[in-house]
Parts: structure tokens; sequence; C-alpha cells
């Protein structure tokens, strides 16, 4: 059992050589519990999420969200002596994760059986959009790729119309950086009984099919494929779904349960549509018949009226409301992070443990940032660190 205030993850350490969006997710979890994180950037450009979108403090706020608490290090690895420096990291290291196309890491020598040459027990995990084989395993991809070939984007949308991109790259944090911090957990605890390392194969379409667990074996087992809007759960049922108001915003209603759309039926005095709500046949017309109730009040009438109702009835709220609203501001889901040109607010570590606790948040670094520290901490002497700078071996320049 933890101490109170603990760090769950303290005392671990983790390689990061992963960029943009799924690995960084990924590290930002375990840092954010106390793992140390370095991540493991080239003398170049680094991660390419440094320049994405608005800028504070001279880094992306992209990129700050998800490199806070990490250090960086920046190292040539087609050089032999900053390979030596990332051998020396691996053998003190618990993790590696990597997010290159298969055959990348073999190159550069970071791959797995380097690696556990280096340390037998390291867990080594690599997030691509297909996996470690197969016939797609070389191509090239980004998360709206993935949900096209998973099938989900196809029904990802209203009936008769096109398919909708998501707003949230699920692909990337849902099967990609979520599926590995799981797999990472499990190797980790495997390895405590076991003492063997292991290798994490993380295809992010291979996750998109698992995420499709509510609806795709109705289809495996059917073979009755299925059409977007239709699906109960995206568009097929009046009583889980979404509704213009009067105003022009919007109402979502998930009154899924019977005693739910029978709260909901009485509060609008629609007793005549209880019985209609899994009749597959009614659901068009009932549909119509809800939306239309739905158009003719504001959507500050419908919240105030569904007050207290239980009737799993919500606004679909803006991003500003997302960020005043008090429920988010009571779990402290909004931060300031430190920084020397000020504050910045940054989503807050979602998990809530009563015996550990999240770190106290650091803003992420700039590219090499504690390159010199890391090399104290390993040993190497003040001639080396400046015959490595001077031989562009490490880039120490902290520049974003």
């Amino acid at each position: 059992m933890y101490m109170e205030g603990q760090l769950p993850l303290a005392g671990y350490k983790v390689l990061d050589f992963t960029r943009l969006l799924p690995g960084s997710f990924c590290t930002m979890l375990l840092a954010d519990y106390g793992a140390e994180v370095i991540k493991v950037e080239d003398t170049g450009r680094g991660d390419y999420s440094r320049n994405i979108g608005v800028e504070a403090g001279g880094q992306s706020l992209t990129f700050a969200q998800l490199n806070r608490n990490k250090k960086s290090i920046s190292v040539d690895l087609k050089t032999e002596a900053g390979k030596q420096i990332i051998n020396n990291l691996i053998e003190k290291s618990d993790v590696l994760i990597e997010s290159f196309r298969p055959g990348t890491t073999k190159r550069i020598g970071i791959d797995y059986e380097s690696a556990k040459e280096v340390n037998s027990q390291i867990i080594y995990c690599s997030i691509t959009g297909y996996g470690q084989d197969g016939p797609y395993s070389d191509k090239a991809g980004h998360d709206i790729n993935y949900l096209a070939l998973s099938g989900l984007l196809s029904l990802n949308g209203k009936r008769n119309s096109s398919p909708v991109i998501p707003a949230v790259q699920i692909a990337d944090i849902g099967s990609g950086a979520l599926m590995a911090t799981t797999g990472i957990l499990m190797a980790l605890l495997f390895r405590v009984t076991t003492k063997q390392g292991n290798r994490i194969d993380v295809s992010m379409t291979d996750g998109l099919l698992n995420w499709q667990s509510v609806f795709l074996p109705e289809y495996l087992f059917k073979g009755n494929d299925l059409q977007r809007g239709e699906l109960l759960l995206s568009g097929g049922l009046a009583c889980y779904n979404i509704y213009e108001t009067g105003d022009g915003e919007f109402m979502s209603l998930g009154a899924l349960e019977e005693k739910f759309w029978r709260n909901f039926c009485t509060v609008v005095e629609k007793k005549e549509w209880v019985d209609k709500q899994y009749c597959l046949e009614a659901q068009p017309q009932l549909i119509e018949e809800v939306q239309s109730l739905f158009a003719g009040k504001s959507r500050e009438y419908w919240e105030q009226l569904f007050t207290g109702k239980d009737v799993c009835c919500e606004p679909v709220l803006s991003l500003k409301e997302v960020s005043e609203n008090p429920q988010f501001q009571y779990r402290k889901m909004f931060i300031d992070i430190p920084h020397p040109s000020g504050r910045v607010k940054q989503v807050n570590s979602p998990l809530k443990f009563n015996n550990a606790r999240a770190r106290t948040h650091s803003f992420s670094p700039y590219k090499g940032e504690q390159t010199v520290e890391i090399l104290r901490s390993m040993g190497y002497r003040e001639s080396e660190i400046t015959g490595f700078r001077e031989q562009g071996i490490i880039d120490d320049r902290h520049d974003k």
C-alpha cells in the first residue's frame, strides 16, 4: 500500500523516443504519476509537435500539455558516442517507448534486440499505425486513416450523410496512448514476479477494432452490415440522441434505461412515447417528434426543466462553457502551470487516488534542456560534455 500522497510510479525511469501525440500522451500519464520520463530528441528539429499551434513562453501549447513533467536530452544517434550515451541510459531505465515506422529503430541501433542486450529487463513498447508485422506494417498513416481502415469512420455521422471526422484523435489517444500505457503497466507488474522484460507491439488500428466491441461482434455473428446513423448508440434511438433547441444550441439525451426514459416522457408530458422506447420501427418518427419538442424552447429552458429530474439530459457545451463548468472546477481539472513568461493553464491529471497522487506539474522542457544534467548524473566528466557539444553530438542550447 502506498503512503498517502506518494507518487505511484516514483522510482521508474522511462526513455521516450516518440514524437507527436500517441507516445507523448502515454508518457505524460506516466510522468504525471511519478515516473522520470526522459524525452530523447535529435539534435535537429526534435519533436514535431514543438511547432504545432499557438505558443506561450516560446513553446507550443500542445507540446507543453503533452510533455509536462519530463526532461529532454538532445543526442545525435548517428554518432557512436551518441549511441553509447543512449545505451548508458537504457541500462539504467525501466521502459523504452518509440513510435518509429517498423525497421527504423534497427537502423539507428535502438531496436528491441539491441536494447535487450544492454538491459535484459527492459520494457520496450512500440506504437505504430498497423503493428510491427503484416502487409500494412510499412504504410504511413495518421488517425483518420486508421479510423477509416478499422471501419469506425464509416459509422461515424448521421444517416444518409458523409462520415464525420471526430474532433479528438481517437486512434492516437484511445488505441495508441492508452493501450500503450496499459501494456507498459502490465509488463511492469509481470516483471515484478518473473524478472523478465517484455516487447509490447501496439497497433492503433488493432486497438480501434477492439474499441468496437459493442457492435462489431453482431456483424461477426450475423453478417449483417451496420449503417451510419442507425446504430442504437449513434443515432438510431430517440432516447439516445442529440437534439437542436429553439435557439440553435443542442441537448444530449441519454435516457437508455427504462426508468430514465419514463422520467423524460413524464417531465415533457409525452407519456404516449414510453412504450416506443425500443420499438425499432417507431424510431425514425419518434426521433422527429422529440426533435420537434426540443426545437420549441431554448437550451436554457430545457436545462432548467430537467434539473433534478434524473433523465440523463445535458447541454452540449462549448469549450468556454467547459472551462467555467462548476463540476470541472470542483474536480480541479484545470490548473495553472508556472513558466518564466507567466502561468499557463492546462488540463489536469484525471486519476484520483486515496493513497497516492499526481505530481505537482512542471512545464515542458525546451529541446535538450536537461542534456547536461542527465550526462552529469551518468558520470560524464565536464571535459567529455564539452567535447560532445563541440562535435555536435549533443545539443543543450535550450531552444524550442
